[in-house]
């Protein structure tokens, strides 16, 4: 995993497909309030049906993002808060990204490029979540 910082503020944590380690991992600070896990199992192993408890969660934050790339390319740019340009990155199939502060862009390198994105909710509209910039 690599974390792409600025001074005191992390931008994001990029973890590209060959860093999974075996079992359930999960990515992202204890306080964070969004993680992301990843699980790589062999056969036969038994994940125990279960359901979730009610609790109380971090309620107000900045959104924060995770990607997933399926299949192509894509150029990931990282802003500080006077938007410059602090990190590029270029991610590809299998690679994935948790997006946690500053700025950020990206430009597809690839026809046909799948990405998944999830995000803490709920989405209201863009001009309610996002301050967009030319850098």
């Amino acid at each position: 995993m690599e974390l792409l910082t600025y001074g005191e503020t992390l931008f994001a944590m990029v973890v590209k497909r060959g860093e999974f380690p075996r079992g359930m991992e999960f990515w992202g600070a204890d306080t964070s309030p969004l993680q992301f896990g990843s699980c790589i199992y062999d056969k036969g192993k038994v994940l125990v049906p279960h359901f979730h408890k009610e609790r109380e969660r971090i309620a107000k934050h900045k959104t924060r993002e995770f990607l997933y790339i399926i299949k192509g390319k894509i150029e990931a740019s990282f802003y500080a808060m006077d938007k410059t340009l602090k990190h590029t990155r270029v991610l590809e199939e299998g690679d994935c990204v948790m997006l946690v502060d500053g700025g950020h862009g990206f430009k597809v390198l690839e026809d046909d490029t799948i990405f998944i994105e999830v995000k803490n909710g709920p989405y209201v509209s863009v001009e309610a979540d996002k301050v967009k910039f030319e850098p």
